[in-house]
């Protein structure tokens, strides 16, 4: 039996918390949202980003689309360096390898930018957004 454990991503593995408020206000800045306090973009860390756009500033469906689009943009160039892996987390994926289980990790970030180091052979995977309609599409293993 091929035993498997699931991580979360974001808070779990990495701390990106700083990388998504940074890349939030990155997009806000360039859509000519003005952000009285950065602190208020705390709230953008977890949920869906293309939700977070339209309950935190009312933004439709195209303007939240293209806010994560604008995100993305930075986030993928300059916002993914800022987050880092948190202590003791690669000491553990070896520990999980040397015991031969599977390690998995799920997050609701585009592949790209969820993506563990090729020498692990880790199965990664993650629930990808349709950002055209409301609803999840299980990634395949």
């Amino acid at each position: 039996m091929t035993k498997l454990i699931i991580f979360d991503l974001d808070g779990t593995i990495v701390d990106s918390g700083e990388s998504i408020i940074t890349s939030v206000k990155y997009s806000l800045d360039k859509l000519g949202i003005e952000v009285p306090d950065v602190d208020s973009l705390k709230k953008f860390v977890g949920p869906p980003l293309l939700v977070s756009y339209k309950e935190f500033f009312g933004m439709n469906d195209e303007e939240a689309r293209e806010a994560v689009r604008i995100y993305r943009e930075f986030y993928g160039d300059k916002g993914i360096l800022i987050g880092y892996v948190y202590e003791g987390v690669i000491e553990t994926f070896k520990k999980i390898k040397d015991m031969g289980l599977k390690l998995a990790v799920a997050t609701s970030k585009p592949e790209e930018y969820a993506q563990l180091d090729d020498k692990w052979k880790f199965i990664v995977t993650r629930m990808k957004r349709d950002l055209d309609k409301s609803r999840r599409i299980p990634a395949e293993f």
